[in-house]
């Protein structure tokens, strides 16, 4: 296995704190310091759901309102659209689940039939989350999982539609924003190698998969290549925080159960890696510093303890053809499905989607970080 070069740093840089410092580690065309793991001041971390709330607002409740306990129209017809779905149930992997557009169809009774996906098990809390190829917007479900004969059955308990600033960060749509990478080989370690590295560095959208005590959850996370998930060492990473919903739904399953599984893709290659760990939360400034965007450094982030890494070749190649791309003016804008999700057949919901999607625009064009 290929080792990272790193050099001691302490006598070099009077400026840092040295106690804290252990080496400085070169991951692709940048150095990352990494701090000393014996040192009691090594991290500052958050522990509690009132630290977190300190540092991030609950949200309005413009954004409760739009969680809801079924599928509606606008829902049922995101799946139908869908051709990639991420999916984790408590206490198992994240897994992507994928066909050509049908292959998971929502059923009269309320459920979703993943046709080709296996489940043996008893019912069992599952998280998941539905991706459109061209389209911003992504749909979470989380519920209860069942075996079925044409497929595993998702019943859902909590379904939330959101266009996540990671997809517009990511560019995950754009051709021009795609990364030439070296194919993955097939494989498997605990930890991460110079492959694996170079892979994650170049990675720009994931989907974060943790166990709560509510429910299981699937979230996207992406920023621009390189800004994104940083190698601290081979057996730690940081996923910076940034701004969205204010939910927080991967931290406060974080404070109750700090298992985590994180699929990584690079847009345009159909490698994906899968990260198995468990992640703390962070708001260390001098840590968070180096994921700055734009001079907007993260108010937080998770440190990953690396556990296990698997290189899936090939994953999504489907995902990333233009050709199977959804026109935006063919689907129902975010503020159309929003005020019909929350006022339905509302006679006001034409112009009230008109402002919401001038504002959603603005709101993501100002405030991106």
């Amino acid at each position: 296995m290929a080792r990272f070069n790193s050099v001691k740093i302490i006598a070099l840089m009077p400026a840092l704190d040295a106690p804290r410092v252990s080496r400085m580690l070169f991951v692709g065309h940048r150095f990352e310091v990494i701090m000393n793991a014996d040192s009691p001041h090594t991290h500052r971390w958050v522990t509690n759901i009132e630290s977190l709330r300190a540092v991030v607002k609950p949200p309005p409740d413009a954004i409760r309102k739009k969680i809801l306990n079924r599928l509606e129209k606008h829902s049922q017809h995101f799946v139908a659209c869908s051709t990639l779905c991420a999916w984790k149930v408590a206490g198992e992997s994240l897994e992507i689940a994928q066909g050509t557009r049908g292959w998971a169809l929502p059923q009269s009774n309320g459920d979703i039939t993943l046709s080709g996906v296996s489940w043996n098990g008893d019912p069992a809390p599952v998280g998941s989350l539905w991706v459109v190829p061209g389209i911003k917007e992504t749909l979470r479900v989380n519920g209860t999982l069942y075996a079925g004969e044409e497929g595993a059955r998702l019943r859902p308990r909590w379904v939330f539609l959101q266009c996540p600033k990671a997809f517009v960060r990511s560019r995950v749509w754009d051709p021009g924003a795609w990364a030439q990478g070296v194919p993955l080989p097939n494989g498997s370690a605990t930890s991460v190698d110079e492959v694996a590295g170079r892979f994650i560095e170049n990675a720009s959208i994931g989907f974060a998969a943790t166990d709560g005590e509510e429910r299981v959850d699937v979230s996207p996370r992406g920023d621009p290549r390189q800004l994104f998930v940083r190698v601290l060492d081979s057996k730690t990473l940081l996923l910076p925080d940034r701004t969205g919903n204010r939910l927080v739904d991967t931290l406060t399953n974080l404070l109750h159960e700090p298992s985590l599984s994180l699929v990584l893709l690079q847009p345009g290659s159909g490698d994906a890696i899968r990260i198995q760990g468990s992640g703390r939360i962070t708001d260390d400034p001098a840590l968070l510093a180096p994921s700055a965007v734009k001079r907007r450094v993260p108010k937080l982030g998770v440190v990953v303890r690396v556990e296990n890494v698997d290189l899936l070749p090939a994953l999504v190649d489907a995902l990333w053809d233009p050709a199977g791309f959804i026109d935006e003016s063919d689907f129902p804008t975010m503020g159309e499905m929003i005020l019909d999700q929350i006022v339905p057949g509302g006679r006001l919901n034409k112009l009230g989607a008109r402002i919401f999607d001038l504002a959603n625009g603005y709101h993501k064009r100002r405030k991106l970080y």
